[in-house]
């Protein structure tokens, strides 16, 4: 069920991938102000709007530039004007591929651990051994993965 959520996921956000903070180009002034002014409303406007004093909308319209805005102001501010928010959390590469290379990852520093105690009792296996213990344990880490509710302990790496 894990995996289909991640799959659908996925799906959900291929098409924003283009669509990024740095392509839209978040403006100096902050999106409240910006839309504010294109919109031709002063700030006593939209303050009467949002039920709110206009010195409110100056330190909302400050705070978004500082990033320190909560998502319920940004709301509420926005609605004044008609307008919406829109909010999500766009992984940098694919959900699925993401858990792989963690699955990856997880299953290297196991054989590390392997290893570390099989050389320290004299029983160092040769490189294509280790090869092949390797890719049978990505193999079974990405089943535990299908079959299992709880992945959490992939991102556990032992140093």
């Amino acid at each position: 069920m894990l995996n289909l959520n991640r799959r659908q996921l996925d799906r959900n956000f291929n098409p924003l991938r283009h669509v990024t903070a740095v392509q839209t180009g978040i403006p100096n002034g902050g999106w409240l102000k910006t839309i504010r002014n294109a919109l031709g409303m002063t700030l006593e406007q939209v303050a009467t709007r949002a039920n709110v004093t206009p010195q409110s909308i100056v330190k909302s319209e400050t705070s978004e530039v500082q990033g320190t805005i909560s998502l319920n102001t940004m709301h509420h501010i926005a609605e004044s004007m008609e307008c919406e928010v829109i909010y999500f959390i766009l992984p940098r590469a694919n959900l699925e591929k993401m858990v792989d290379i963690q699955v990856q990852k997880k299953a290297q520093a196991m054989m590390r651990v392997i290893s570390h105690s099989m050389t320290l009792e004299n029983q160092e296996p040769t490189p294509e051994a280790m090869m092949e213990q390797l890719e049978d344990l990505i193999e079974q880490l990405r089943h535990d993965i299908k079959t299992k509710k709880n992945i959490s302990y992939i991102w556990n790496i032992p140093e």
